[in-house]
């Protein structure tokens, strides 16, 4: 009886522990892995140089010297 306890325990604790190694490292929310804005994401996230708009506080913040205008931007 007291082996059957045994077996059943690690039976049901055992796929637990294995299936939670799997996802190491991954989001909650995956929504927060989407860039800040879509002109940076289509160019690749390469927007560090030419940081010109309301998106230049998240990539670089010395960017807003070359805003111009008043901009608005609406983010998660």
């Amino acid at each position: 009886m007291r082996f059957r306890f045994g077996l059943f325990l690690i039976l049901l604790l055992l796929p637990g522990v294995l299936y939670g190694q799997a996802k190491v490292a991954t989001a909650g929310a995956q929504f927060l892995e989407i860039g800040v804005s879509a002109r940076a994401v289509a160019m690749g996230e390469s927007f560090i140089s030419i940081a010109d708009d309301a998106s230049a506080v998240y990539y670089n913040p010395a960017g807003m010297t070359q805003i111009y205008e008043k901009e608005f931007m609406f983010s998660h």
